[in-house]
């Protein structure tokens, strides 16, 4: 059974900076000896912002690195050259901007957001957490950053720090179906599948048509041993997203939980169909055959130890392949 965490991570975009922008520099304009530096780091910022909007990144780069030149300590000309090289996916760049922008100043919560993205794509999970803990601390009711906190425990395992940090994003953001969906992931690893189903279905008020959200919901019917409203979910799911091998592979699951072996071999087939690597259809498929036709069984088990990307089934398959070719079964 596989579901889908949304992998939306809660940047804050440039454009959403604009204003900011120019309140920061009316409030810096009263400090004596700054106000001239400020206000052609501030030109210089527009113009960057320019060619940003119309996607002339490199031109982009150009005017707030002059910014940075004109005046070292605004801060905002080193997040806009962080988000720009994030756009022409140069993370090592944006995360010298972010920290640029930190020694300017360290009081903004967005930067430290981002630049906790930046180290979660890394794989750096602790130094994420530390940088998504900081922004909170400078801004106990930023959204983002306990979302992004809430993705950063639950990809190290920690499901119940997970599940606070996004219920806390929900409470700040009660319109995004991402949290609810995120904290119905969290329930459900916790094994606590009413409340799972509860928040999947929060998110599906909000945006009936996510169909991440709805392959997730089957997948917590399933784990509730309820194959019908299950199959009626992921159906919804897949006329939504037909290409999508984990809903086929769920929707398995739950023909196999009903007792309708033919639906289940048809929807593993069909993942697989839609990713050719996908190992866990070609093991459990190798599971279904094993009792029934040998060849086929070998077939989809040498498949699965092709493709697997995890050791967790590789003995238990290895050991069914021999005795299958010895022909113990």
């Amino acid at each position: 059974m596989k579901f889908q965490i949304s992998n939306f991570k809660f940047r804050i975009s440039l454009t959403g900076m604009l204003f900011l922008l120019g309140s920061l520099y009316v409030q810096a304009a009263n400090v004596p000896g700054e106000s001239q530096l400020h206000e052609k780091a501030d030109g210089m910022v527009e113009r960057g912002n320019y060619f940003y909007a119309k996607e002339r990144y490199e031109e982009a780069i150009r005017d707030y690195k002059k910014a940075v030149a004109m005046d070292p300590g605004y801060v905002w000309s080193y997040y806009n050259l962080g988000r720009t090289y994030e756009q022409l996916h140069r993370k090592e760049d944006a995360i010298e901007a972010y920290q640029g922008a930190i020694k300017a100043d360290a009081t903004v919560a967005v930067v430290h957001n981002n630049l906790g993205i930046l180290y979660e794509d890394r794989g750096n999970l602790d130094t994420a957490i530390f940088e998504y803990l900081e922004a909170i601390h400078l801004d106990s009711k930023f959204a983002p950053a306990y979302a992004n906190l809430g993705n950063a425990y639950y990809n190290q395992g920690n499901f119940e720090k997970a599940r606070e940090n996004f219920e806390k994003a929900t409470q700040l953001d009660p319109e995004s179906p991402y949290g609810y969906n995120n904290l119905g992931n969290a329930y459900t690893k916790l094994g606590r599948l009413d409340d799972a189903i509860r928040e999947y279905n929060k998110a599906l008020e909000i945006a009936p048509k996510l169909a991440y959200v709805l392959n997730n919901l089957g997948n917590a019917y399933i784990q509730k041993n309820d194959a019908n409203f299950a199959i009626v979910n992921l159906n919804k799911a897949k006329d939504l997203d037909p290409k999508n091998p984990f809903i086929y592979d769920n929707l398995g699951d739950a023909y196999r939980l009903e007792g309708k072996i033919d639906g289940a071999i048809q929807n593993y087939e069909e993942a697989i169909k839609q990713d050719p690597e996908f190992y866990l259809a070609y093991f459990k498929l190798g599971k279904i055959y094993a009792g029934k036709d040998k060849q086929k069984a070998i077939e989809y088990f040498s498949k699965f130890l092709k493709f697997a990307k995890t050791d967790s089934l590789r003995k238990e398959v290895e050991s069914i392949l021999n005795k299958l070719k010895k022909g113990d079964q």
